[in-house]
């Protein structure tokens, strides 16, 4: 019988060192077993800065995408190539009774007129213009996109300076849109079923949130700052009488979140502050509310006929009138708190009203009106013919009969 000190062990060979086989075990030489080296703590560390170091540029890339993206970056090397920003400054000839509406946007200023979308620079530079081919057009603008809806009619469209980013065409006809800061949108409109429906959309063009009412006669809407709610204003028949509503909806929900109702005024447009306070303006009053209810303040004016009004970010301004007479009259100005800021008198007949830094702009048949946060009001010269005012970064621009034009000032 053979013994265990006969059996033949084959072995492998390592490397860098030969193992010579025997009949004798005692001549087997013992391989130390080799292990991997332990990480380092410094390799870890760099590891895990490298990780925070990616998962840092993501987030910042995300959220700064519109900043950083191919669009934006051809244009601000187009804008450096160039020089800066082209165009010989102002006046700037045009038609100014096809103009419908001005507003102040990242890449300057938008006019809508009957047939197109205008973006001018800061210079006075064309650098967007679209047709739209719509019967009765409303702008609204948030940072760099423009919605332009065909209220009466069911098509919209959303534009960028670098392109048409939505083109929609929907069955009911459109009341009021909203457009938001992250390029979601909100459109209310009629029903064949409903009294009103109101959709938002995110900037994909897909429904994320969808109501409808059988009383409710949505008359405007607002999307919040961070894109996650909105804000509806609207009439119903109440026994007879007229009740205007302010409603607060979350997009996580299906109702209202928070509900406001009056029987004295008629609401009919509602807006924003960047805090998220909602400014309501009615035929008889505004508002300032918040959805938790802590902010409910009113301010009526009644006995005043509404001329215009408008929202910044700090303030909503109202401009006001006697009844029967169009010369002269008084701005009410209200923070974002809720609480009255000033009122001032202004003379002549009332054409435009916009905001402007920490005040506003008002233009009338006499002059330019400037106010600053404190209401100290100042006066600017301004031409005859003017129409509307609207804010251009620190400009002042003012659209007459023929062109629109610079107001140079030496207030800040």
């Amino acid at each position: 019988m053979a013994s265990k000190r006969d059996i033949t062990v084959l072995r492998r060979k390592s490397a860098g060192r030969k193992i010579n086989n025997t009949e004798n075990s005692e001549d087997l030489s013992v391989v130390p077993v080799r292990r991997k080296p332990r990480r380092s703590l410094l390799r870890v560390l760099f590891r895990l800065i490298i990780v925070i170091a990616i998962i840092i540029g993501v987030v910042y890339t995300w959220q700064n995408w519109d900043v950083i993206a191919p669009e934006g970056f051809i244009f601000w090397i187009n804008d450096k190539l160039a020089g800066g920003q082209s165009g010989d400054g102002f006046p700037v000839e045009i038609t100014g009774g096809s103009v419908l509406n001005m507003s102040n946007t990242k890449d300057g200023l938008a006019l809508l007129t009957d047939t197109s979308v205008v973006v001018l620079n800061s210079k006075g530079g064309e650098i967007m213009r679209r047709q739209h081919g719509f019967s009765k057009p409303i702008m609204r603008t948030n940072d760099k996109w423009i919605l332009i809806a065909d209220t009466g009619g069911g098509r919209i469209r959303i534009e960028t300076r670098g392109s048409t980013k939505v083109e929609m065409k929907i069955n009911n006809r459109i009341i009021s849109a909203a457009m938001g800061s992250n390029g979601g949108f909100a459109l209310a409109t009629d029903s064949t079923k409903y009294t009103s429906e109101v959709v938002a959309y995110n900037r994909q063009q897909e429904k994320i949130f969808h109501w409808c009412d059988t009383e409710l006669t949505v008359l405007d809407i607002a999307l919040s700052p961070n894109g996650k709610s909105m804000v509806v204003v609207g009439v119903m028949a109440d026994g007879g009488a007229m009740k205007c509503s302010l409603l607060f909806f979350d997009f996580d929900k299906e109702n209202p979140v928070a509900e406001y109702h009056s029987t004295d005024l008629m609401l009919f447009s509602a807006e924003y502050f960047p805090g998220g306070t909602v400014a309501a303006v009615g035929d008889r009053g505004l508002w300032v509310f918040n959805e938790s209810g802590t902010i409910q303040q009113k301010h009526s004016f009644e006995d005043y006929q509404l001329a215009g009004y408008t929202v910044g970010d700090r303030s909503v301004a109202v401009a006001l009138r006697n009844f029967g007479n169009t010369d002269g009259g008084t701005v009410l100005t209200v923070n974002s708190t809720g609480d009255k800021a000033y009122s001032v008198p202004y003379e002549g007949v009332f054409r435009s009203i916009s905001p402007y830094k920490t005040g506003i702009l008002l233009l009338t048949s006499e002059q330019l009106y400037h106010t600053d946060a404190a209401g100290v009001i100042y006066n600017e010269n301004a031409i005859r013919d003017g129409r509307m005012v609207c804010s251009l970064g620190n400009k002042m621009i003012i659209l007459g009969l023929t062109s629109l034009n610079e107001i140079n000032t030496v207030h800040s």
